[in-house]
């Protein structure tokens, strides 16, 4: 059986970022980046764990939280995570981690914890989650993660698209849009009014 246990908040950006960069195949909520745009913007703020499993590092994961009245009112949020090292997210690892979770943040009396896991939602995990006091949200469909090889030739990747999708990008491809890459934000104000609350 796997053990685990979350370091919090032990490593500087770039020793994170260094770790994060290990992993394969992440997702953008679970970036360092991602947390401090979304922590300022809702007056949250985020811990970044390494897990460990049988005291060998085997993973990262970020959560979210907001507290009032000493974390007496509190809110707990992973989205798509954990992220693993290579050799390691087994079913094993998955149980004993979200057994580890929850010994850190039980369910009870003041708290919403929200967890979008970023594994296979088999019926064993889906288990595990309500013997430790996690509720599916059957409003909530599970996350998808489309990967693609951009080292193909566009061909490639225009035949590896349904028929559908295809013509869409043939149509949108018709108008002659430009894309132009603005890297000294003078584009930013515009794209914050969109955000703006009205």
């Amino acid at each position: 059986m796997s053990l685990c246990k979350i370091i919090w908040n032990n490593l500087q950006v770039g020793e994170w970022q260094e770790k994060f960069n290990l992993i394969n195949k992440s997702n953008i909520l679970q970036t360092y980046e991602y947390a401090k745009a979304t922590c300022l913007v809702n007056k949250q703020k985020a811990r970044w764990g390494v897990i460990y499993i049988n005291d060998n590092e085997a993973g990262l994961v970020q959560i979210i939280e907001a507290g009032i009245i000493k974390n007496l009112i509190h809110g707990v949020i992973i989205d798509r995570g954990p992220l693993w090292f290579d050799g390691y997210g087994s079913i094993e690892d998955i149980k004993s981690f979200v057994r580890c979770l929850n010994s850190e943040f039980p369910a009870r009396f003041g708290r919403k914890r929200r967890f979008i896991p970023e594994f296979l939602n088999s019926q064993e995990i889906v288990s595990i989650m309500k013997e430790n006091g996690f509720k599916k949200n059957h409003n909530i469909k599970n996350y998808q993660t489309i990967w693609i090889d951009l080292e193909k030739s566009e061909e490639e990747l225009r035949l590896g698209l349904k028929s559908n999708w295809r013509n869409k990008l043939k149509r949108a491809e018709s108008y002659n849009l430009e894309i132009i890459w603005d890297s000294k934000g003078i584009l930013l104000p515009f794209l914050l009014m969109l955000f703006a609350p009205s």
